[in-house]
């Protein structure tokens, strides 16, 4: 899958072919020698380059890799912070000002107060990256990527070196990849028609309807899932292999028995019976499943699963006298355990109950079908079975309702068929992408040649009639919708 920087490689590739001063240079380049205001690299005096010192004039240059580096007094975080907390404590706030992007294991941190002081203001989770707990003297480094400077007038040595400014926020890596882009383009309205292009563009999803809050993990936010217990790992990943379906799987790691995460607590009704399906794989020890009351601090259900491959656990349960709250658990069956939980974590109540959308189901066009998913091939414990081992069927379209004028909307009733949930195949736009280094299931040549005829377009350019056509026809083969047309030289409709 593209990165959004793969999307904006594209894009380039065809906006430069415009400037005859990058002609022959590398889209991609990597400069010998890398400071805050110097880019040096020996293809920018080829041929007659030498003579013109305002050749590269007006053109930007933007840090095309995902690097940080230690600030010049190293820099540590003081004590300890959750995962929430906005108010960073550092050793030295003396070399990071606000706007900075600060890298602390795998999360980045925007600092959008305090700079040059500590505690700093921060915003976490940063660029699509996961907010964690910090314990205290963590490294705190300067996160480069997306930095962008302008070469200056007269800019150019004549030889291999530009002298750029606003500098860099620190001393680059030698041999950090840099995009140099064309005159008259800048990164950021190429980033804009790229998150555009994938807004407007609409693809067939499967989403299952669920009383758990975050049920896909789409909102990439652990806090979703709280801990319990003691574990060593709680995070979402998206290795494919450790990923059965939606974007990200929770991951956890555990050196004592019952420690891993739960879902928010949900509101029910003693009468109500809920239909639960989740996929799990322990790569070691193993998982329990549990539906737990809430209200009296009781598990009304647990289902141990210890194989490595995905197991699909699934069981209906009535909601026992007395029980207001319920929550589904993922624990550790022994004490040292490695174990994922992947979409969907679905819970159904099987007498009909009405779900809300998600945000992104803004229309219901956007609706394709409904479909009982059965339950498959029984696994080696009582309620688990092997996942997508049955053919899904059809099933009656679940009722929507739509009164604009409320405070909520729209509403979603369906009942599941026995012990068969039911999914709904939906057309979604993609992903905006919060990052340069995200990743998108969006194909790389539609998305850039969308994104051509976006910005194109913004400048009264016929060219953007060729582009959409192209990502017309692109959309067409790849069986994308959008709500809007990218092409306008004829009428299309994309489907």
């Amino acid at each position: 899958m593209p990165t959004r920087l793969e999307i904006e490689q594209a894009v380039l590739r065809v906006l430069r072919a415009s400037d005859e001063a990058l002609a022959g240079l590398p889209l991609t380049f990597q400069p010998a020698a890398f400071t805050t205001t110097t880019v040096t690299h020996r293809d920018l005096g080829r041929g007659g380059a030498a003579a013109n010192t305002n050749l590269y004039d007006g053109r930007l240059v933007k840090i095309a890799e995902d690097v940080s580096v230690a600030y010049s007094t190293p820099v540590t975080v003081s004590g300890a912070h959750t995962a929430t907390t906005t108010s960073l404590a550092v050793s030295s706030g003396t070399l990071i000002l606000n706007g900075h992007v600060l890298q602390i294991g795998n999360e980045k941190l925007l600092v959008t107060g305090g700079g040059g002081e500590t505690p700093l203001t921060v915003v976490r989770g940063h660029q699509g990256t996961t907010a964690v707990a910090l314990a205290g003297g963590e490294a705190v480094t300067n996160a480069l990527l997306g930095q962008v400077a302008g070469v200056d007038d007269g800019g150019f040595d004549g030889v291999s070196v530009l002298t750029v400014s606003p500098g860099f926020t620190s001393d680059p890596p030698d041999g950090t990849d840099v995009f140099l882009y064309p005159l008259g383009w800048s990164p950021d309205p190429v980033v804009d028609a790229i998150r555009q292009a994938l807004r407007l563009t609409y693809t067939p999803h499967i989403w299952f309807p669920s009383i758990f809050e975050d049920a896909d993990f789409g909102a990439n936010a652990l806090t979703n899932w709280a801990l319990v217990g003691a574990v060593t790992t709680r995070e979402f990943v998206v290795t494919a292999a450790n990923v059965q379906l939606g974007e990200r799987a929770l991951h956890v790691v555990t050196t004592a028995l019952d420690g891993g995460a739960t879902s928010n607590a949900v509101d029910v009704t003693e009468s109500e019976q809920v239909l639960v399906s989740v996929p799990v794989r322990a790569a070691s020890g193993s998982v329990k499943v549990i539906l737990r009351n809430v209200t009296a601090g009781t598990d009304i259900r647990t289902v141990t699963v210890d194989e490595s491959n995905w197991t699909e656990v699934r069981f209906a349960e009535a909601i026992p006298d007395g029980c207001e709250q319920v929550a589904l658990r993922f624990l550790s069956g022994a004490a040292v355990s490695e174990f994922y939980v992947s979409p969907h974590v679905v819970g159904q109540m099987t007498g009909g109950r009405s779900y809300a959308l998600p945000s992104w189901w803004t229309k219901w066009a956007q609706f394709q079908n409904a479909l009982w998913v059965g339950a498959g091939q029984p696994s080696e414990v009582t309620d688990s079975y092997i996942p997508l081992s049955e053919r899904w069927r059809r099933a009656d379209d679940p009722q929507f309702l739509r009164s604009d004028r409320d405070v909520a909307p729209t509403h979603l009733t369906l009942a599941p068929q026995g012990n068969d949930p039911i999914a709904l195949e939906l057309l979604r736009p993609f992903s905006e992408l919060a990052s340069d280094v995200a990743v998108t299931g969006c194909d790389l040549d539609y998305a850039a040649t969308y994104a051509l005829s976006i910005l194109f377009r913004e400048r009264s350019d016929p060219k953007y009639r060729f582009w959409g056509d192209q990502a017309a026809e692109l959309a067409r083969s790849l069986r994308y919708g959008g709500t809007r047309r990218p092409q306008t030289s004829e009428s299309r409709v994309l489907v």
